[in-house]
C-alpha cells in the first residue's frame, strides 16, 4: 500500500518537502516563517499520517514518491506548488 502524501495538509506537504531536503527544524521554520515548535508538530503528524517510524522514514517515503514520477519531469522538489503535489500522481 502506497502512503497517501496527498492526504497531508498543504503546510504538512511544505514541511515534508523541506524535511526530505535534509533541513533541520530550525531551517524549515525559517524558510516557512513558522516556529520550530510548529515544525515539530507538523513532523509528528506527517509521521503518523504516513505510518512511518521517524522523520527519516517520512523523507524516504517522499523520495520514493518523487522517484515514481509524482513530480514534474525535471524532478524538481523545492518550489513545486502544492496543487502540483496533489494532482501529479492521480491517486
Amino acid at each position: 500500500m502506497q502512503p497517501a502524501i496527498e492526504t497531508l495538509s498543504a503546510r504538512e506537504q511544505d514541511v515534508l518537502e523541506n524535511l526530505a531536503a535534509d533541513r533541520t527544524d530550525r531551517e524549515i521554520a525559517a524558510r516557512l516563517g513558522i516556529r520550530e515548535r510548529t515544525v515539530r508538530a507538523h513532523v509528528s503528524r506527517i509521521i503518523l499520517k504516513l505510518g512511518v517510524a521517524s522523520r527519516v522514514g517520512a523523507a524516504v517515503v517522499f523520495t520514493e514518491w518523487k522517484i515514481r514520477g509524482c513530480l514534474d519531469a525535471a524532478g524538481q522538489t523545492m518550489g513545486v506548488t502544492r496543487m502540483h503535489l496533489k494532482s501529479s500522481c492521480g491517486h
